[in-house]
């Protein structure tokens, strides 16, 4: 293991951080979608960890849901999802973060790969520079190979359509209302995605308000469970997008994500 990953370690784990070294030949190929590296990571849920070290060795798993989904944040989701495929599901209650966890690789110079509740700050704190991949905020290149699950394509995507709008709040709700009302005319059922500050300029359209723009750890712990809820009455969703510092930058790449990165700049 890197140097870095031991404090990283003592001072995220148990916790939403999954550290990428190089894997040894224990590792099965199978493990590591044959990649010559490994993602490991301690779960701050006691119900996993519980799991754990009852089965009394480590534990290799891909993510409970359908490959492209919105990630489950309840047990409900992953029924959902998964219902005949799998033998039994282990209810530990709603997710704390909402987002999956921030992963990090230490081949060569830190790299963030998928932010989350660990944010970018929080490891330069800890270990100094850490380098944002390109791909957390725009669309990798086909002839690029993902180091991290869900770096490649459109991921946590509904059914929906899903569009996002950057900016000040302002434009950015005058912007939606306009959408909105163009949706409307062509019989497209639409709804928005919407925070606190901004719930007074949607008051005559389907809107449902995830969290507080100022604490943007609210809008990743309800992203998911909204666009799953909406998925199953709308067409297109249109989204509001947030400055990316602290945990915004796990809000925005999850949600760009879900739209397959169709955004519009209000």
């Amino acid at each position: 293991m890197p140097k870095l990953a031991q404090q990283l370690m003592d001072t995220f784990w148990p916790g939403p951080l999954t550290l990428i070294g190089l894997k040894s030949d224990r590792v099965p190929p199978a493990v590591t979608a044959g990649l010559d590296t490994v993602a490991v990571r301690m779960p701050l849920d006691k119900t996993a960890r519980m799991l754990i070290s009852k089965s009394e060795r480590p534990i290799a798993a891909p993510s409970a849901n359908a490959s492209g989904r919105p990630s489950p944040t309840t047990a409900a989701h992953v029924l959902a999802d998964l219902d005949g495929k799998i033998d039994l599901i282990l209810d530990g209650g709603p997710c704390k973060f909402g987002v999956e966890s921030t992963v990090l690789s230490l081949i060569g110079e830190p790299v963030l790969l998928r932010p989350g509740a660990v944010t970018h700050e929080m490891l330069e704190a800890v270990i100094g520079p850490v380098r944002i991949a390109d791909a957390v905020l725009s669309p990798m290149q086909d002839s690029s190979a993902p180091a991290s699950p869900g770096m490649k394509h459109a991921h946590y995507a509904p059914e929906a359509e899903v569009i996002v709008v950057c900016g000040e709040p302002v434009p950015v709700a005058r912007k939606i209302n306009g959408l909105y009302h163009e949706a409307a005319m062509r019989n497209t059922r639409c709804e928005i995605i919407a925070t606190e500050q901004t719930k007074m300029f949607y008051n005559d359209k389907k809107c449902v308000i995830i969290g507080d723009r100022a604490f943007p750890e609210t809008l990743c712990e309800n992203l998911f469970s909204a666009l799953r809820d909406i998925d199953k009455r709308a067409e297109l969703i249109l989204a509001e997008g947030i400055p990316v510092s602290n945990m915004g930058l796990a809000y925005m790449n999850r949600l760009l994500r879900a739209a397959g990165f169709r955004f519009i700049d209000a």
